[in-house]
């Protein structure tokens, strides 16, 4: 089994955990922080039909993410997102996210897109895929380096904790990250 299971997704080291930082934060992190609220824009296929918070396929899994992002922002609160939808055939959601519409896409295929930033990928799909890009990530605005490394990182942590196996019994196992200050650690 590749990667233990893990298919193409591999976490990477996180650093010296050790030393805490006083990092002002700033930015759409600190903007969301402060609204305590996301607005997730969710990138679907042309021929989606549904409720994307329904859905058992790879756009269910963005949500999931974006559920994921939203408890790391407010400390366990997954329910603190809101999704708008947006076809993958249009530029709609970048311009969404360009004019903070929507604080971050879902379902976005990593791409030479100027004022872009894409985190890892969360989703590695066929090979074959007829588009040329066959996975998903996060998007973010490229001038906003604080809250691109924050995505990043959840989308990282939560590979880190697949590879490791820690689920929510075993949650204490996950390494404690203080790379975004007081606001962002546990408690």
């Amino acid at each position: 089994r590749i990667n233990h299971g893990t298919g193409m997704l591999h976490s990477i080291p996180f650093g010296n955990l050790d030393r805490a930082n006083d990092y002002v934060v700033e930015g759409s992190l600190a903007n969301i922080k402060k609204i305590g609220s996301l607005m997730c824009g969710v990138v679907v296929p042309v021929n989606f039909d549904g409720e994307v918070t329904e859905s058992t396929t790879e756009v269910g899994m963005g949500v999931e993410f974006c559920r994921t992002l939203a408890a790391a922002l407010f400390h366990g609160g997954y329910n603190d997102v809101s999704f708008l939808t947006f076809r993958e055939t249009d530029n709609n959601s970048y311009i969404a996210l360009d004019n903070y519409t929507v604080d971050v896409l879902v379902g976005a295929r990593p791409e030479n897109r100027f004022g872009f930033d894409f985190s890892t990928p969360y989703y590695w799909g066929d090979a074959t895929a007829s588009n040329g890009t066959n996975s998903l990530s996060f998007a973010t605005r490229e001038n906003d380096h604080m809250f691109s490394s924050f995505v990043n990182c959840v989308v990282v942590a939560t590979i880190y904790a697949l590879e490791h196996r820690i689920d929510r019994e075993r949650m204490l196992d996950m390494p404690l990250v203080t790379l975004f200050g007081r606001d962002f650690t546990s408690g």
